[in-house]
């Protein structure tokens, strides 16, 4: 585990990036390879005992970040889900430097409601993913065409599939930042806003189909960087960033 930090900070649009995919530049020892499917075949089996949903899809990775002309490049690998899930734990049981960093890539989002609520989720257990409350968002994968507009796709996406919200009930989306996350993923942090209520989400939730999502956590504003701030580092860093700082 590393300390959380910022690669970069702004109000960033789609026309504030410039984006490419390229062969991945992430270095893998043969001997972490090995251990790699030591734990894939671990999680495969701990998935069928618990029946846990896990499959070894494909998600984008980070291999470069650079600010120039007022733009963000980002240069994107791809990387399969086994390689992202055995590198979180078999990196530590070695000396490791950049080179090997998973860099795999998500979305995560401060989501503000028409009426001045904040929206959190709360997982039912069914995923992979250890925490048991979390922002809205998701692992970023390759199934949205890659484009300057993806990581805005992805997080709409995700809205969709947790929460039920259609884009055009998003008046805004905002990327604020880009970090390095405490496992050596990489975390691009979203702000929006929507036109709809807290209410409105909160009841039609009754016709969601994410097994992963078990229900719809409201907030204020207070409540809200309360649970930040007491959570993780990732969403201790997430705090500053909501409050300014």
């Amino acid at each position: 585990m590393i300390k959380p930090k910022l690669l970069v900070r702004g109000n960033f649009t789609a026309e504030d990036l410039v984006v490419s995919v390229s062969p991945s530049n992430l270095v893998v020892l043969d001997s972490v390879k090995k251990d790699i499917d030591q734990i894939w075949e671990s999680k495969l089996k701990e998935a069928q005992e618990k029946n846990l949903n896990l499959y070894n899809g494909i998600s984008y990775r980070l291999n470069s970040l650079k600010e120039e002309n007022g733009k963000i490049h980002l240069d994107f690998g791809v990387m399969d889900f086994k390689t992202r899930f055995g590198l979180r734990e078999a990196l530590p049981k070695i000396e490791f430097d950049e080179t090997m960093y998973r860099n795999g890539c998500y979305v995560g989002a401060t989501v503000k409601t028409s009426d001045s609520k904040y929206l959190m989720i709360k997982l039912s257990g069914k995923s992979m993913n250890r925490n048991s409350y979390d922002v809205l968002g998701g692992v970023m994968e390759t199934n949205i065409e890659m484009s300057s507009e993806y990581i805005f796709k992805v997080l709409h996406a995700e809205l969709k599939e947790e929460a039920g919200i259609e884009e055009s009930e998003i008046k805004n989306t905002v990327l604020k930042a880009i970090y390095q996350g405490m496992y050596t993923n990489i975390g691009f942090y979203l702000e929006t806003e929507l036109f709809i209520s807290s209410d409105e989400i909160s009841e039609r939730f009754e016709l969601n189909s994410d097994v992963d999502v078990a229900g719809i956590e409201v907030y204020s504003y207070e409540e809200y960087l309360d649970v930040l701030k007491n959570h993780n580092e990732n969403k201790g860093l997430i705090y500053y960033l909501v409050i300014g700082k």
